[in-house]
């Protein structure tokens, strides 16, 4: 009888012996897990720390004894593989409850050790009791529980990526005092600085105090009236009092078990797999937060720390062991996610423009970019979001090699979608090609990604061109500084007046889209004339009547909708 041993029980361990059991009723499978549980939710621990999940159970999808009960595997909770030899095939492993250590043999193994919070050497303090982090139910157990006493009235938390962000908003919703603080200029960091920039906002708009472009340089506690407070201090030399502090700084690879057994590692430390996730040693296999997979878009090797490619990891592990023939492999992953702050959702499939540039890729020679600001169903039906949707697309082919999206709704459908298209190398062609489901609940008949796809599509064949918020600010800028200062642009709103009056943006002059063909002599020629409304579409209309009489143009992205977000 075939043996499989799988080190570590949550997503990609117990998935592995799921699905491996299915295909092989009389293999030994045998799952040890360090902590209690094996099969639970771990991207659910924000929501069980701010009380959305009302119990531990919540998180726990599978119980032990159900687990074992329905697919008859050996689960060993709290025990910790602590060595193993690839070379006798054998593991060793600590009984936690009383230090037991025994040795197992296997034929194949499967490493699903996960990864543990990042929390960096350089930074003082991390030890005090008051200083948390958020990887595991016990993790989350702790940072409820003194929530919940109400002895901690406000917590920092260092780290504004998604689980920061999700982590940030539950302990607003709970009552409890947030700040939040991130390296970077904006939270999400993984997106384009403009999608940080509207999170950011959502944030602070309920109450989350975000400092941005600040590191934590240590903590601290001193006795004051009120007993023992954990003071947080910045990089700026600014100190913070709180209750608790959170680290969300992201995660390293526990694989220091495998060091020196031929297993080949990344300069991180996470494993090496080929497409059915087999490491570098025969018949063992490693899935999960602690290895490299290939991306789609630049087929270089990359971390992922995301349930999805966890779980189709674990399936092909299984079919592989089994010796499923014709299972397909792993073609790569396009790294999408997604996250919820109160009223607003990000998410990304692909990479951002400024990842891309940061590879060397330049703007208009490498790659184009196309922003789209629209509704998720259309406008005239009750219950309409807002949608910004940005694509980055290849210079020469036109290939999606990146969407963002921020909005009230929908953003699921949109990065699932071009995540799809992404998987099949698709073009902004594509976009226009969609035939996406209709009805005014929904959608809209031009898709807001069929739109993402006919403006890439006009700047692609030069019949349009587009400026960021960010880059009008400057303009915007430049002319406060310096009113007499010649920059080349002239700013156009073609609003109509009452919206102006509503929200004016700096130094735009108004001429509403109906009287522009009867003003055109107010225009003058010489200048690069920047347009815009409240979405894009009349500044595109605008653009096409300059265009059409002798001027050049350009489209502020997003308009006045992406503008009042962003500046507010």
């Amino acid at each position: 009888m075939s043996k499989t041993i799988i080190i570590g029980g949550s997503a990609a361990g117990a998935a592995v012996a799921a699905r491996l059991r299915r295909l092989d009723e009389h293999r030994e499978i045998t799952i040890y897990e360090k902590g209690p549980d094996v099969s639970y939710a771990s991207c659910g621990l924000p929501y069980f720390v701010g009380g959305v999940l009302p119990s531990r159970q919540s998180l726990v999808v599978t119980p032990v004894k159900a687990f074992v009960g329905k697919y008859n595997v050996n689960v060993k909770t709290l025990h910790e593989v602590t060595a193993v030899s690839t070379e006798n095939k054998t593991v060793t492993v600590k009984r936690l409850a009383d230090n037991t250590v025994i040795t197992d043999t296997y034929d194949s193994l499967v490493i699903a050790t996960g990864a543990s919070p990042f929390v960096p050497e350089s930074i003082q303090g991390t030890s005090l009791p008051q200083v948390k982090t958020l990887r595991t139910i016990e993790d989350a157990e702790k940072i409820r529980q003194a929530v919940t006493t109400g002895n901690i009235k406000s917590v920092v938390i260092a780290g504004g990526g998604f689980i920061g962000v999700e982590l940030a908003e539950n302990l607003a919703h709970a009552g409890v005092g947030v700040t939040l603080v991130e390296l970077k200029p904006e939270v999400l960091g993984i997106m384009d600085q403009e999608f940080g920039r509207l999170m950011t906002n959502e944030l602070t708009r309920n109450g989350v105090d975000v400092r941005t472009g600040l590191g934590i340089k240590g903590f601290s506690t001193a006795n004051e009236e009120d007993g023992e407070v954990l003071s947080v201090e910045l990089s700026d030399g600014t100190e913070i009092k709180a209750g608790l502090a959170v680290m969300a700084l992201g995660v390293k690879p526990n694989t220091a078990i495998v060091r020196g057994n031929g297993i080949e590692l990344d300069s991180r430390g996470f494993i090496k797999v080929n497409q059915v996730f087999e490491t570098s040693v025969r018949n063992v296999y490693a899935a999960g937060d602690n290895v490299t997979v290939n991306h789609l878009v630049t087929g270089n090797s990359v971390s992922s720390t995301l349930a999805g490619p966890a779980a189709r990891g674990a399936r092909i592990i299984a079919n592989t062991i089994a010796g499923v023939d014709g299972a397909s492999d792993f073609p790569g992953t396009s790294g999408s996610g997604i996250v919820k702050a109160f009223n607003l959702q990000a998410g990304i499939t692909g990479f951002g423009e400024e990842y891309l540039s940061g590879t060397g890729l330049v703007k208009d020679r490498d790659y184009f970019t196309a922003f789209v600001s629209q509704k998720s169903h259309v406008a005239w039906f009750p219950g309409a979001g807002f949608l910004f949707i940005k694509g980055i697309f290849d210079k020469q082919n036109g290939r999606i090699l990146g969407v963002e999206a921020v909005g009230s709704s929908s953003v699921d459908k949109i990065i699932d979608v071009a995540s799809a298209l992404i998987l099949k190398k698709g073009t902004f062609q594509d976009l226009t090609d969609l035939d996406l489901s209709y009805a005014p609940q929904f959608n809209a008949p031009k898709s807001p990604l069929n739109m993402l796809g006919f403006t890439a599509e006009n700047i692609f064949l030069g019949l349009e061109n587009q400026v960021g918020v960010a880059e009008y600010l400057k303009i915007a800028e430049g002319r406060d500084k310096n009113p007499e200062a010649d920059d080349g642009y002239y700013l156009l709103d073609v609003r109509e007046p009452s919206e102006v009056t509503a929200l004016r943006l700096p130094h735009f002059i108004n001429i509403p889209l109906g009287t522009l063909r009867d003003n055109l002599g107010e225009i003058p020629k010489d200048k690069l004339v920047l347009i815009t409304c409240a979405v894009g579409v009349r500044a595109w209309n605008a653009a096409r009547i300059l265009a059409g009489n002798g001027y050049r143009t350009t489209v502020l992205s997003g308009g006045s909708s992406m503008y009042s977000l962003y500046v507010k």
